[in-house]
């Protein structure tokens, strides 16, 4: 059940960042990716994310980024490049 809603949340984050997204399409995979995973695995902390969680490997992993729009929002981005709200990845269970 956990797995569902957290799949679920990231749909949502995916959908709600489309237009943002549309400037740069890897713009948050370049931030997630090449800043906070790269920081976490060099034991320097997770930022500029709030969170990273890779307990399970990258593959199945995620990070908490703070939205520069807004003062209480955050994005939950996966560590695995996804390609989109189409992608059949996000339908596998677990």
């Amino acid at each position: 059940m956990k797995m569902r809603r957290v799949g679920l949340v990231l749909l949502a984050v995916v959908v709600c960042t489309a237009a943002f997204a549309a400037a740069n399409r890897s713009v948050l995979w370049q931030i997630v990716h090449g800043q906070c995973v790269a920081g976490a695995h060099a034991g320097k902390g997770p930022a500029p994310c709030a969170q990273v969680e890779m307990a399970q490997g990258v593959e199945k992993g995620w990070a908490v980024l703070k939205d520069r729009r807004g003062d209480l929002q955050f994005l939950l981005i996966p560590t695995a490049r996804i390609g989109g709200i189409e992608s059949p990845q996000l339908l596998v269970p677990g």
